[in-house]
């Protein structure tokens, strides 16, 4: 069987576009140039016509707005709080240890001990020569500088490097942020020098028109023992449509 085109006036297509914007049928029948006396009526009427119904369902559902998609955004922001967007992580965090000054001494022995085997195996030039016994002169300068200091405190230590140890951390999730942005649960966030500043999505504006178009409110709201809206007493899937002008 042939199905038949719906044909849409030029004033309801305009008026479908329009009330695409915000879903606010009085708006979009100013603005898709009927009176603004007689512009709610005309949108609670073009509301209820089936080929108009039927697309703007149909445009809503592309773009996963339909009833379950809308029924799940609100219930997501009214759960949502920051600590969704943390996570455990391990890491290595360096480490230090304290090390007398003798051992240092001993290091620093060693090295001179080192260099100059290297420097009488190696033949240096003369340039380079000046530039090993310059190095050399330094540490020894620096041994000399950490015996006095063992003079004044037998007892003197200093930090040393010691080796990297595995730590859990919490961190935020920016993938997790990036996609809740993406799905409309998250309005904005940025990076602070404290960590990541999110501003949640609200339960109004174009997302209350949308739960009405699918007749999610339920008249009566459950508040619970602190004083928050249970979001699944509120939302109600299969209610009936109130019938509203979508101002």
């Amino acid at each position: 069987m042939e199905i038949k085109e719906v044909k849409f006036t030029a004033k309801e297509r305009r008026f479908i576009e329009e009330y695409m914007v915000d879903l606010n049928g009085g708006g979009a029948a100013i603005r898709a140039g009927y009176s603004k006396k007689s512009a709610y009526e005309i949108a609670y009427e073009s509301l209820r016509k089936p080929h108009i119904k039927t697309e703007i369902e149909r445009r809503l559902k592309e773009l996963q707005l339909d009833a379950e998609g809308t029924k799940s955004i609100i219930s997501k922001i009214a759960k949502s709080n920051v600590n969704k967007y943390l996570k455990k992580v391990k890491v290595k965090r360096d480490t230090t240890i304290q090390r007398h000054l003798s051992e240092f001494i001993t290091d620093l022995q060693k090295e001179i001990a080192f260099e100059d085997e290297y420097a009488e195996l190696a033949e240096l030039d003369g340039k380079e020569q000046k530039a090993h016994e310059a190095s050399q002169q330094k540490r020894r300068r620096e041994i000399i500088r950490l015996k006095l200091e063992l003079n004044d405190n037998p007892n003197a230590t200093r930090d040393y490097p010691g080796e990297p140890e595995e730590i859990e951390v919490t961190e935020f999730d920016m993938v997790a942020l990036a996609e809740d942005k993406e799905h409309g649960i998250i309005k904005s966030y940025k990076m602070t020098k404290d960590g990541p500043q999110i501003e949640f999505c609200s339960i109004d504006g174009q997302l209350a028109n949308l739960a009405r178009v699918h007749g999610l409110f339920n008249d009566t709201l459950e508040v619970t023992n602190k004083g928050s809206v249970n979001p699944d007493k509120w939302l109600q899937a299969n209610s009936t449509p109130q019938k509203e002008d979508n101002e």
